[in-house]
């Protein structure tokens, strides 16, 4: 990948790093941190999996936070894990059996940091828990409690009996907070993924499929069996089969196969290698959560069930079903141009039903596209009684024209480095964008390097370095060497964030027609 943007980091004495990362539900934090009287008055979060699959190891963590000082020293923190479960890894210092209590046990993180005004500290650690007949099955829960104690004078650490109960007073500790997380045992667990950056799908049935992948994960004690996978994906978003294209008279080209002339045929069971044939596909007017958050709405549905009985799991066992699907130019509807397709497959990867509204964002909104999956089948129990199980899951992307994604060749910023900053512009199939102007802020402390030293007061820390200048290379094509637009210092702002950093610009009048006009069929830009 080729970049336009270089930082030395010889003056680096600060940087702000924020990440914006999409997860799936593991640590589940309470909504607000729970909090308790003292100096300084610490906001305290226990954080763990609200819901585990039976068996299974859960990760845990304990935040403080000092929010309105003043500073505490030495903090330290405590966890109480409940009967039944135990301590797998993590950052105690000392663990302590049948404490405080009979068959729990007490972690203690002694002395881990200071905590001044506006910092957050936090440990981890990783629970298991028993799974014999006489303890805990699908459906009970545990309790860990969690606590965080600092003290206003460096001298003193907080002090904990023999039992690790925290002894009171000025010499141990003068400010503090407890939470608790509570954690479901469940008999499986659903997930859906796919790999684009920040969830932002291209527009493009042709040159921007993606793939999904959907898992059900089993407990690690007991069966699962006759597990049948429901997925509702949003209209805006077309099924591609295994068996290739399905169409007869697109919507968006009516009396021709292709989605618009010269588009070609929609494949899309190319690089799955099984293509999993699902049982039913059919688009239907449904609120497929129910009480939940989505809206009765245009979905199609998609189930696989293994020809009839449903997937049988072992302990420990999984089901992975990988497909493609797009973003075409309009969505999904009930009319058809024909007669209705059977169910039985022929309503995936069809474009004669794709009249409805156009999923661009040409109204200057982005459209986001929601998915709901959900998995049942019978649990046996360890008395060796069945009952139900089920999961369920919500996942979306975002349907996109232009995107630009940034990232950095090195993992860790070193001071004196020279990094490479790489902006990835990209356009969907069915858009050309005009005139785009790039804007990228650097933070205080990295100086951008290129044809000259934008900074005249770093004595000669922002010299340009031979061979290091911003280039741009279009649809991966060969580099060549740009300069910035504009290149412009923040030494007004009030923010300390903000003062001393830099905003730089690349605009057509210095890129020239890569950036003036992105068109066709995907071109990208890389910057």
């Amino acid at each position: 990948m080729t970049s336009t943007s270089f930082f030395s980091l010889a003056r680096l004495w600060r940087v702000g790093l924020a990440l914006l990362v999409g997860l799936a539900t593991v640590i589940v934090a309470p909504a607000e941190p729970a909090r308790a009287a003292g100096t300084p008055d610490l906001s305290v979060s226990v954080g763990g999996p609200g819901r585990l699959l039976f068996g299974a190891n859960g990760s845990y963590g304990i935040e403080a936070c000092n929010p309105s000082g003043p500073a505490g020293f030495n903090t330290s923190f405590r966890a109480v894990l409940p009967p039944n479960t135990f301590y797998v890894s993590g950052d105690a210092t000392t663990v302590i059996t049948d404490a405080p209590t009979s068959e729990s046990t007490t972690l203690l993180f002694e002395n881990i940091s200071d905590s001044p005004q506006g910092a957050c500290v936090s440990v981890s650690f990783v629970v298991g828990h028993v799974t014999n007949l006489t303890t805990f099955d699908v459906g009970d829960n545990y309790v860990v409690e969690g606590g965080a104690y600092t003290n206003t004078n460096p001298f003193f650490i907080p002090d904990f009996d023999d039992d690790g109960n925290p002894i009171s007073g000025m010499a141990s500790y003068t400010g503090s907070g407890t939470d608790t997380a509570t954690t479901e045992l469940i008999p499986i667990e659903v997930t859906k993924t796919e790999p684009n950056t920040e969830l932002e799908l291209l527009r493009g049935l042709h040159d921007h499929q993606t793939i999904y992948t959907v898992r059900v994960d089993n407990n690690l004690v007991n069966p699962t069996n006759g597990i049948v996978i429901d997925d509702y994906l949003d209209a805006g978003l077309e099924f591609l089969s295994c068996s290739g294209d399905n169409t007869t008279s697109a919507a968006t080209n009516p009396g021709s196969t292709e989605e618009y002339s010269g588009s070609g045929a929609v494949t899309g069971s190319l690089g799955i290698p099984p293509c999993v044939v699902p049982e039913l596909v059919e688009t239907i007017s449904i609120d497929p959560d129910g009480a939940g958050s989505l809206p009765t709405a245009v979905y199609t549905h998609v189930q696989w069930n293994n020809g009839g009985p449903g997937f049988d799991l072992t302990p420990g066992g999984f089901v992975e079903i990988q497909y493609r699907a797009a973003v075409p130019i309009r969505e999904n509807t009930l009319s058809w141009t024909g007669p209705v397709p059977a169910t039985t497959g022929p309503q995936a990867a069809n474009l004669d039903n794709n009249s409805g509204s156009e999923t661009s964002e040409s109204d200057g909104s982005e459209q986001g596209m929601a998915n709901y999956i959900d998995a049942a089948g019978t649990y046996t129990r360890n008395d060796t009684t069945t009952v139900p199980a089920s999961d369920e899951a919500l996942f979306g992307v975002i349907a996109e024209d232009l995107s630009v994604h940034k990232s950095v060749s090195n993992g860790t910023i070193g001071q004196g480095n020279i990094d490479t900053w790489s902006l990835v512009i990209e356009t969907s199939e069915y858009r050309s964008v005009d005139d785009i102007v790039v804007t990228d802020v650097i933070p205080d402390g990295l100086c951008p390097l290129g044809a000259v030293d934008y900074d005249s007061n770093d004595g000669g820390e922002c010299d340009p370095v031979p061979g290091v200048y911003p280039t741009i290379s279009l649809d991966g094509g060969p580099a060549r060497q740009i300069e910035y637009t504009t290149v412009t210092e923040d030494t007004t702002s009030t923010d300390p964030l903000v003062n001393g950093s830099w905003t730089v610009t690349f605009d057509p009048t210095v890129v020239g027609a890569d950036l003036a006009e992105l068109e066709n069929m995907s071109e990208s830009a890389e910057v």
